[in-house]
């Protein structure tokens, strides 16, 4: 942080934490000196959360409570974006610690508190009146700006203390007058026509070419309209807009359509941040849903990033006859991101189409606002909202760039939408789809549908799940053969989740490629700090115009596409991160050590519990069942010890104390008329109704089932694992936990896989290898990251390579054998060197063990610190 009392008011463009951060906390000092509170509250910086370090706290000495998080954005785009989610999830995350229910984003230029309340569950209900709202324009060098910032922080500070801060309702009223009418098309449009009026007469006190239109045609204010509403629709289209002053116009004297309060918040919102921003998000925020599963746009600094990737891929300006589309364009947050990458851009060479007509008109006045300088009737975007399906090879033609997010569904959830993309990828192809395979993601159909609508020489920009490079099923090598063979790659770009879609599952990654590309590489552009760091036009300036200014926390490197290639098959998990030097390390090191599926004696596979369901009736918690009336039911001659967690597990299974009890009915509980069969339909009438109730409440779906099919499901899951073996959690975050069974008969849920060696010493060397942090180094390049966690599968178990257990003395095996017994499972987030993992350096570098354990503890950090940053 600056020591500068006074730092510089920051550019737009200026590094968030060494430039946004010192003015803030600088301004923070200041206004707690001025309320006289210097003994009672401090100011700290990146505070730790449970979702990562807040940018600032204010901090009650006495208590060490949180008195009021706050989130610093660079625009104020990335504010009422990203930025207010961040907020509301590090005072979320606080819990505990917080002495109020009150949180802040700020951007320097805008400020905004938020109050916590049970009963709003919006974000943007939750916002309370600010006086000092707006400071002024970034940039600016003047002592009045800076005091400004004191005074806001002084404001938001007093509320948040005294617990004073009142709802700002007019744009909650408006939501919910949307809300009221989700299912009435021609109600919804009424409803923006004069809101969206306001907005931009608003917008015009900043933007001088708009005030001098509005004033030229004699705008007033939407009210005054209220008698002849046709009015609205013949001003405003004068303008441009169209999509918005169209018919229908609300009723005359119509009272919502022309509340005064709301109309009043419509306009002085354009005043203020003047890109529809604020109304888009109101729109987003109905189609949210508790599961997180609505519409997440993407980070403006990362539709930044998207365009100019896809601008140095195109290699030159875009030129005045193409046009940029996006086919999912939702709100449109990529198609008004394209100004630093595309300066040149009129609004007639943006093409904006959206499957659902509710981002009608948030999206024109979005669009129509990033070009307010220059929209007129004649210099109009393209705004259409037509199913992909039904978009020709023949629209596309002008296209010379398609920037896209495209829809993330399962395989599974989207059988429908995914054959009707293939089918019209036959239509317009005269070919079957190559990417709707097994259970391809709908993302994968979608991107492969748009590519075979693009033109000769288009370059395609999408935003795209990471997972979909680093898999290793048919789907996932398809689309990387896709990737390399059609697409044509130019561009793959990675960074870190911070702020990223963090409410989506899956870790994303921006994939560019031009069809005939002229080179044989890829430009892999590697960011190591946080999108909002990144300053694009200095990155533009770096990729397009070659110049080294030497961007801070960004690696380009060049791929072949030879590389890519030969490891379609495999993935590219080595190839675009850490991975890369971890497999290095690990053919240097381990260049004579045998795989898995290579070893004699040794099996390899999944465990079965639960494969079909009904974990809540053969996986019981062992010390505190959750259902004991269902334990009660069964005979203690069928009860067997079983894991289903790694919760519980300890390295050496205590089959005594097991994570979990399950049953193994005998082979005459599934013969019809048996005693035993009826002591088993007894157990599964005690389980229908919790098996009916998840059918009910989960998000998945869960088939209801009679008597006889759940019997069937259980002969098919219940087998004991009887010989000696190690387990291996199949998904890891903060332990990497393994377990060696002996001498017992238990039960195996899927989430384990389970390794068999016949030899004893040989399973014991096993589970030091694997507990070690050499073989844990092998499961993190091996597995696949999902939402921070570590997934593998049997095949990736399979790859393991493991020393040659027949050399290795006595001596060592006794080492290792009793650290496998006190050891604890390696942290995977910061990770400490223990017994097993010294024992193993000598055995592997007898001569410089010491050195060679440091160079794999580095790697290995670096491989966790990218899988938890995904995260």
């Amino acid at each position: 942080m600056s020591k500068d009392l006074n730092p510089e008011i920051p550019k737009y463009t200026d590094d968030e934490v060494t430039c946004f951060h010192p003015v803030f906390e600088s301004a923070a000092k200041e206004a707690i000196k001025a309320m006289n509170l210097h003994d009672v509250i401090d100011i700290k910086h990146h505070f730790p959360t449970a979702s990562g370090p807040v940018d600032f706290v204010f901090l009650r000495i006495r208590t060490n409570k949180v008195i009021l998080p706050v989130e610093i954005k660079r625009t104020q785009s990335g504010m009422r974006g990203a930025g207010r989610r961040q907020a509301r999830d590090y005072y979320n995350n606080l819990g505990n610690m917080m002495e109020t229910r009150y949180y802040a984003v700020t951007n320097l230029e805008a400020f905004e508190l938020f109050k916590d309340h049970n009963s709003r569950q919006k974000t943007s209900s939750q916002q309370v009146h600010l006086t000092f709202k707006n400071i002024g324009t970034l940039g600016e060098q003047n002592d009045l700006f800076r005091q400004n910032i004191v005074l806001a922080i002084s404001e938001i500070l007093e509320i948040a203390l005294n617990d004073s801060g009142k709802y700002q309702e007019e744009f909650v009223k408006f939501q919910q007058e949307l809300d009221a009418c989700k299912t009435d098309k021609n109600r919804w449009h009424q409803y923006f026509i004069p809101v969206s009026f306001e907005y931009i007469r608003g917008v015009s006190e900043v933007v001088p070419s708009l005030k001098k239109q509005i004033t030229s045609i004699g705008w007033k204010a939407a009210d005054t309209y209220k008698h002849s509403p046709d009015r609205l629709i013949d001003y405003g289209s004068r303008i441009n807009f169209n999509n918005i002053f169209c018919q229908p116009v609300p009723p005359v004297n119509d009272p919502k359509c022309f509340n005064s309060a709301i109309l009043s918040e419509a306009y002085m919102s354009g005043k203020n941040s003047g890109a529809g921003d604020d109304i888009a998000e109101l729109v987003v925020e109905l189609f949210d849903t508790p599961t997180g599963q609505g519409i997440v746009q993407t980070d403006p600094e990362l539709a930044g990033i998207l365009a100019v990737a896809a601008r140095d891929s195109l290699g030159k300006k875009l030129d005045q006859d193409k046009v940029v589309f996006d086919p999912g364009a939702a709100t449109g947050r990529l198609i008004t991101a394209l100004n630093v990458a595309f300066p040149e851009i009129q609004p007639s060479q943006v093409w904006a189409n959206d499957i659902d007509w509710h981002f009608v008109e948030p999206l024109a006045l979005r669009i129509g606002l990033s070009h307010s300088s220059c929209l007129s009737p004649t210099n109009s975007p393209r705004i259409t909202f037509e199913n992909i399906c039904n978009i020709a090879p023949e629209d596309l033609l002008n296209v010379g760039v398609i920037v896209m997010n495209p829809p993330y569904i399962s395989g599974i959830n989207s059988v429908v939408e995914r054959k009707n993309f293939s089918n019209r990828i036959k239509q317009i192809s005269n070919a079957e789809s190559i990417l709707n395979i097994g259970q391809a993601a709908l993302e994968l159909v979608f991107l492969e549908l748009t590519w075979r609508l693009s033109p000769k020489d288009c370059v395609v920009a999408t935003v795209f799940p990471i997972q979909h490079l680093t898999r290793i099923g048919k789907e996932a090598k398809a689309f990387r053969n896709f990737l390399v063979h059609d697409l044509k790659l130019t561009h793959i770009v990675t960074y870190p989740r911070q702020g990223i879609f963090e409410s989506v599952i899956k870790q994303t990654v921006l994939l560019i490629g031009k069809k005939n590309k002229s080179s044989n590489t890829v430009k892999f552009i590697d960011i190591q700090i946080a999108v909002s760091e990144i300053d694009t036009r200095k990155l533009l300036s770096h990729l397009v115009d070659d110049e080294d200014n030497g961007i801070r926390g960004l690696c380009i490197n060049q791929i072949s596409d030879d590389l890519l290639n030969e490891n379609i098959s495999v993935g590219w998990k080595n190839i675009i991160g850490v991975g890369n030097k971890a497999i290095r390390f690990i053919q240097d090191n381990f260049y004579n050590f045998s795989e898995i599926d290579k070893t004699k004696n040794c099996k390899v596979h999944r465990g079965k519990m639960g494969n079909k369901g009904h974990t809540q009736l053969v996986a019981m918690d062992f010390s505190k069942p959750k259902f004991p009336q269902l334990l009660s039911l069964i005979p203690n001659e069928w009860r067997v010890p079983a894991v289903n967690t790694a919760d519980k597990l300890d390295i050496v299974f205590n089959s005594q104390k097991p994570p979990n009890i399950s049953f193994v009915p005998p082979d005459n509980a599934y013969s019809t008329g048996t005693p035993e069969s009826d002591t088993l339909d007894k157990i599964i009438s005690a389980y229908l109704p919790f098996h009916e109730l998840k059918a009910k409440s989960t998000k998945q779906k869960v088939n209801k089932k009679s008597i006889n099919g759940i019997k069937s499901d259980l002969k098919s899951d219940l087998k004991l694992q009887t010989k000696g073996f190690v387990l291996i959690p199949r998904g890891a975050r903060k332990e990497g936990k393994i377990s060696i069974v002996e001498g017992s008969d238990i039960i195996v849920s899927t989430n384990f896989i389970i390794i068999e060696f016949e030899d004893v010493i040989y399973r014991q060397l096993f589970a030091s290898w694997m507990l070690s942090i050499f073989g844990q180094m092998q499961l993190e390049v091996l597995s696949t990251p999902q939402e921070g966690m570590r997934k593998l599968e049997k095949s990736s178990i399979q790859k393991v390579r493991l020393p040659d257990f027949a050399s290795i003395s006595k001596t060592d095996v006794d080492k290792l054998v009793a650290a496998l017994k006190i050891d604890q499972p390696i942290d995977l987030v910061t990770p400490k060197i223990r017994k097993t993992d010294e024992y193993w350096a000598e055995i592997l570098s007898p001569k410089n063990s010491q050195n060679f354990l440091q160079s794999t503890l580095d790697i290995f950090q670096e491989l966790l610190d990218e899988r938890n940053s995904l995260g």
